[in-house]
């Protein structure tokens, strides 16, 4: 069997590790010149609300034959609104180290490859469709997907971010609702160690160039005076897709729809999406209904993040207060109740504002 990958991120890397155990060797095709961001980057997998994907997600990463660590456990939350700070704690997720580094989860990946990347070689799906029986497209773009006719709906963000050193509590993350552009984005401080940080601006429907004065904007406003040794400008581009497979064609990753909309933070959907298609193909499986589960919860989030882009930030304010209640503060910290899946019936019938067909 021969099957291609296009793009060697966490995605198609577990792709062809799955693989690999079924004794398929894949062609992955890499246009960069080696894996990972050429920026360092910190992501999460919060348990927070969502505790139906956190389960699902970290069931399907305890089955699978490679193993990768996480920078750290999240243990305290930090929320600050435009008015107050709110806290968290208690088992709270995971973080995650992306880039080139020792650390970052694609490196990780990569070490446990036995099959050859090809670097540097830019691939599309319809030249490969012909030679290959299947083609995974995982390059982290649209154009296959809007190609194929299978968008329903797309989010666009800009996001642009800093290394900093201080002092920091690995443990710790902070995200900022009181910027600038609240209705429209957020920010979050998460460490790699505890001397280096990430700070990431995120702004839904915004262009690259509105971005520096977002990010001057909410230095001033949150009174930060970082020691920037990095600085970084990325698109983040969702997708919500009626289906992840189109013949011999199967997108995952941020390619195939699973990309956090809520707060861009979660890299490991995409990279069990990968997986799951290795599976599919191997074992001769129903990619879409593997999938299926990951799909609602890429979903669910984009709902939330709609209501989200409906208030200011009053509004903000209000919502992380009533939701850092004695009681609800506890389930939100400590429980195994799951707030995303509850609510989401009375949300998803909402007008999706903070998406563009």
């Amino acid at each position: 069997m021969r099957v291609a990958i296009i793009g060697a991120g966490p995605c198609g890397l577990a792709c062809a590790l799955e693989l690999e155990q079924r004794n398929i060797y894949p062609d992955l095709y890499e246009q960069s010149y080696r894996v990972g961001y050429n920026v360092p980057m910190v992501q999460a997998l919060l348990r927070v609300l969502d505790r139906q994907g956190y389960r699902h997600l970290r069931h399907i990463f305890t089955k699978l034959g490679f193993n990768f660590k996480p920078l750290a456990n999240l243990h305290t939350l930090t929320i600050r609104t435009s008015r107050r700070s709110y806290e968290l704690r208690g088992d709270l997720g995971i973080l995650l180290e992306r880039g080139q580094g020792e650390k970052a989860l694609e490196v990780q990946l990569s070490k446990q490859l036995r099959s050859a990347v090809k670097f540097g070689t830019s691939a599309g799906y319809n030249s490969l469709a012909g030679a290959y029986d299947y083609v995974v497209v995982c390059d982290g773009n649209s154009n296959t997907a809007v190609e194929l006719k299978i968008v329903e709906k797309t989010y666009s963000a800009w996001l642009k971010g800093a290394v900093l050193l201080g002092d920091y509590d690995p443990g710790t993350a902070t995200l900022f609702f009181n910027t600038c552009c609240a209705g429209r984005g957020h920010a979050c401080l998460l460490p790699f160690s505890r001397e280096r940080a990430m700070l990431l601006l995120l702004v839904t429907g915004a262009s690259r160039d509105e971005m520096e004065d977002y990010w001057k904007d909410f230095l001033y406003r949150t009174k930060l005076e970082p020691e920037i040794v990095q600085a970084f400008e990325i698109q983040h581009l969702g997708l919500l897709l009626s289906k992840q497979r189109v013949g011999n064609i199967l997108l995952a990753g941020n390619s195939g729809g699973f990309s956090d909309s809520l707060l861009g933070l979660d890299s490991l959907s995409g990279m069990a999406s990968g997986a799951l298609a290795g599976i599919a193909i191997a074992e001769n499986m129903d990619y879409d209904r593997l999938v299926e589960p990951i799909v609602s919860r890429m979903r669910r989030l984009a709902a939330f993040r709609d209501i989200l882009d409906t208030l200011d930030s009053s509004g903000i304010d209000r919502l992380i207060r009533v939701a850092t209640l004695p009681g609800i503060k506890q389930v939100l910290s400590n429980s195994n109740i799951d707030i995303l899946s509850l609510l989401y019936p009375l949300v998803k019938k909402r007008p999706a504002k903070s998406f563009q067909a």
